[in-house]
């Protein structure tokens, strides 16, 4: 009987781990002109997650090195990206909503990820490379 009692508590305690990401802010759900996608990545990048995880939790998502940027684009539906041109050659495409920052090598294809600085929950989270 205790067993079970003990079972049961504990089933209850690992159900209401949750897994660690953040929430999205209110207005990011309620913004008809913030991508989807955009949202899901947020999401993801702005977590408690180490580097290695977020990077695994992006790919379920999609979001993988050696697709073409343009392809990216489409799939994620995210449209307001503007490009900071690297001393070499690459360039690291910037979305005013998305704080993933894809690095593309000249032949357009993505070699990197960057996550953006970005106030969340009033915590700072700074610039991190997510990608060697």
């Amino acid at each position: 009987m205790m067993r079970g009692y003990f079972l049961a508590v504990g089933i209850c305690f690992l159900a209401g781990c949750g897994d660690r990401t953040v929430e999205p802010a209110p207005w990011e759900l309620s913004d008809p002109y913030t991508p989807v996608m955009s949202v899901r990545i947020n999401k993801v990048i702005y977590s408690d997650l180490p580097p290695k995880k977020m990077f695994h939790e992006l790919g379920r998502l999609g979001v993988t090195l050696g697709k073409s940027f343009v392809d990216f684009k489409a799939e994620t539906d995210i449209d307001d990206w503007f490009e900071e041109r690297g001393a070499d050659g690459s360039v690291r495409w910037i979305s005013l909503s998305c704080g993933l920052s894809p690095i593309v090598d000249g032949d357009g294809k993505i070699t990197g990820f960057v996550r953006g600085r970005r106030m969340v929950d009033g915590k700072l989270r700074p610039e991190m490379r997510l990608t060697d």
